[in-house]
């Protein structure tokens, strides 16, 4: 793979900046990257933090169905299902970086990282959200890390081969899933309810790497 993970923990994001790096201010909850440049050994870095993650690279799983979800089942069904009518899959990037390295030899850049986990949305009372959100993460295929209605900030560590006489582009973030459809109650094979919901939620980290020749 193209990056070594080293260590897992939670934490509240912070930005350290070290002697000889030049930063460029970011006023407080600003969509726009804290950007820093320095130079190590033969790697010349240009690094881009965000506060508020970037959502990107978006694909459709589900489309939208302007039709009435509500399917007949067998005449003896009874139980209650998340039908989706739009799911979408995408990236919320908190960290990218240039790395230029004019040597002919690889070398190495190891950052301390950070990504937002999350799952929000109205799944249903609050009798009802954690058995919906079983349904819905079932259909989905995939598993929220964190519980109903939570944000937090995870922090790790990364080690990236950075090719010789490259410029490679590297990456870290959350990969997460959007999905709104409906919970609905069959008794007898007939919809008796159905409610609309909708859940956005990350699912695992990820870690990027795009090398290109000088």
């Amino acid at each position: 793979m193209s990056f070594k993970k080293l260590t897992l923990a939670t934490a509240l994001v912070s930005t350290l900046v070290s002697p000889g790096v030049t930063a460029f201010a970011q006023s407080k909850h600003s969509i726009e990257p804290a950007v820093t440049k320095e130079k190590v050994g033969q790697l010349e870095i240009v690094e881009k933090v965000w506060e508020t993650p970037v959502n990107y690279d978006f694909q459709v799983i589900t489309k939208e169905n302007s039709k009435s979800i509500m399917k007949p089942y067998r005449l003896d069904y009874n139980g209650t299902d998340y039908e989706e009518t739009k799911t979408q899959k995408y990236k919320s990037k908190s960290f990218e970086a240039e790395v230029t390295n004019r040597s002919n030899l690889t070398d190495t850049v190891t950052r301390s990282v950070s990504r937002k986990t999350f799952l929000t949305g109205k799944v249903g009372t609050s009798g009802e959200g954690k058995f919906n959100m079983g349904l819905i993460e079932a259909k989905v295929g995939f598993n929220a890390e964190v519980s109903f209605g939570t944000e937090t900030t995870t922090t790790t560590t990364y080690t990236w081969n950075i090719p010789a006489r490259s410029v490679t582009t590297i990456e870290y973030g959350s990969k997460a899933v959007d999905t709104k459809g409906y919970i609905t109650k069959y008794i007898d094979g007939k919809a008796v309810k159905s409610t609309r919901v909708y859940a956005d939620y990350s699912y695992k980290e990820y870690a990027d790497k795009d090398p290109q020749p000088l």
